[in-house]
């Protein structure tokens, strides 16, 4: 079992393309060094360790197609960077402390097949255009 924070050196492991760390003991933040990991397509950790605020360098991760960080104690807002991820198909991020608004950009996510923001403090809609095949 894994425990303790993510370390910031995460960043430099630029071949990684998954990180599952979910039913873990991961604690702290969510280090800025995502953002580096343009090959990471699939992340998911915590389960009520995870705190502080989902960091905008998430946008960088061009690969991801997966965000999991559901059950944590996530605050802030849902970064509007999120909406530069044209591969997100899984946004989950419920039972958090996220507020504000959903930000619109994140209906440029066209292949998000799962968004997953309940039980959070959140206030709007996503609108995503319809494409016909």
């Amino acid at each position: 079992m894994l425990s303790g924070p993510i370390p910031d050196e995460i960043g430099k492991l630029s071949s990684l393309f998954q990180f599952l760390a979910y039913s873990n003991n991961i604690t702290g933040s969510l280090p800025r060094s995502l953002g580096n990991l343009t090959k990471l397509q699939i992340f998911r950790a915590g389960q009520k360790g995870i705190s502080g605020s989902i960091p905008s360098e998430i946008g960088g991760c061009e690969s991801l197609t997966l965000l999991g960080l559901a059950q944590n104690d996530l605050g802030g807002n849902i970064p509007k960077e999120l909406g530069m991820l044209g591969s997100l198909t899984d946004l989950i991020l419920w039972n958090n402390q996220l507020s504000g608004f959903i930000p619109k950009e994140l209906g440029n996510c066209t292949n998000l097949g799962t968004l997953a923001l309940y039980q959070n403090n959140l206030v709007g809609m996503v609108f995503c255009e319809a494409h016909s095949p």
